[in-house]
Order: structure tokens, then sequence, then C-alpha cells
């Protein structure tokens, strides 16, 4: 369940918890790494998370969403993907979720349009108030953006087809996922590549977190 009218003072607790829990060194675990806050093709979405340590995980888990974004470039120039949550430097319980504890979870943001045709998102925000007033409804709105098929159907293939490390699991809302089945299905997606998106693209069920706003990818460990 969301918060809706309070959303401000959860996120200043968990936000509060999160401060005191990312406090301490930034020694890493070998073989991982910060993710950048910034490059031409990623970039992290919420600053105060990156700030507090929430951005490390594996070096080919960085280097197999790089190489997902550069495919999705290929057919829409420009675009980079936004990413939440990693791990914290040396993984473990991270408030608030009930994963991201190895350095193989990361969230991504869904892609969006605006009225106007642009690209949702673009650039990061300070507290991460996606997680509150992001969300996509059934008629795949959220204010004024709509989820933007297509293009997150392209970041699928990217992830899929990546070089670097497997994905294991990818966690969204079931309606989220049907909409994804019928963008493949429209563009005459291969059946291996339908076959692994109906695989991977999984619901989280109804204890976990919702999926409205990021996908939650998981790689193999």
């Amino acid at each position: 369940m969301r918060v809706r009218g309070q959303w401000w003072l959860v996120w200043l607790v968990i936000t509060f918890a999160c401060m005191l829990q990312g406090c301490g060194d930034r020694d890493t675990l070998e073989g991982w790494t910060v993710f950048p806050k910034s490059s031409e093709l990623v970039f992290s979405y919420h600053r105060l998370g990156n700030t507090l340590g929430r951005t490390y995980g594996r070096k080919d888990m960085l280097a197999a969403l790089e190489d997902a974004a550069r495919h999705v470039q290929k057919k829409y120039p420009g675009t980079r993907i936004a990413y939440l949550d990693v791990s914290q430097p040396k993984g473990g319980r991270m408030l608030p979720h009930l994963s991201h504890r190895k350095g193989i979870d990361i969230d991504l943001v869904y892609f969006g349009t605006t009225p106007k045709g642009g690209l949702f998102p673009t650039k990061p925000t300070l507290f991460g108030i996606s997680y509150f007033l992001r969300n996509y409804n059934c008629q795949g709105k959220c204010g004024k953006l709509t989820f933007d098929r297509a293009r997150n159907w392209e970041l699928l293939v990217g992830l899929r087809n990546n070089k670097h490390l497997r994905v294991e699991k990818i966690f969204v809302e079931p309606y989220i996922r049907d909409w994804l089945l019928e963008e493949g299905r429209r563009q005459g997606a291969s059946d291996t590549m339908m076959n692994w998106a109906k695989n991977t693209l999984r619901y989280a069920g109804k204890n976990a977190a919702p999926h409205k706003d990021h996908f939650h990818i998981r790689f193999v460990q």
C-alpha cells in the first residue's frame, strides 16, 4: 500500500532511519563498486539515496545495466536509465527493503512520456519522491505522464541481451506485465524473447512493496 496524504512524514521517518543505517565507512566488497551519480548511460534518480551509500553493487551488474542502456539508445538516442536503490557498501539489510542485500538487486524507474511527447525521467530528484507520487494506474497514467510501453519493452530486450550478467527475475505489477507482453507481441518479438519475458516478469506478492513506479531487477548471484 502506498501512502498518499502523509507521504512526507513517512519519507522523513524512512530517511532518518536510513541515515542512521548508512553511517560509517564506505569500504565495499571485492568485485563491487559504487554506481555513478550521472553518466551518459545511467543516473541516480534520488540523490539522497546515493549520498547515503545505497547505490553499491556488483561491477558486472553495472556493466549489464550500461549494456542495456546502450541498446535502448540505439533506438531512442539520449535515453538514460534512472536507477533507485541498489545495496549498501557491504550488503546486508537496507531499510525499508526485504531484499537488496547482495548487490544483485536494483530498482529502475519506468520510462514515461509527457503530454508533449518528452521523456520522463531525465534528471534526478533530491528525495526520491517517486516512491510515493509516481505510480502508474491501470490506465497507464501517472498524473500527466503516460507509461511508455515501447521504451520499457526495449529496456527488457537490452537487459536480456546484455553480455555481462544474466537477469533472474523482474518484479512488476500484474497489469504492467500484461502491457509489456502486449507490446512485445505488437512489435513481433521472437518466441525466445517472449518466453523469456513471460518467465522473468513476475509479481512480487501482496507482502512486498508495490512496483507501480519501478522495475525491481534481480540478477543471478
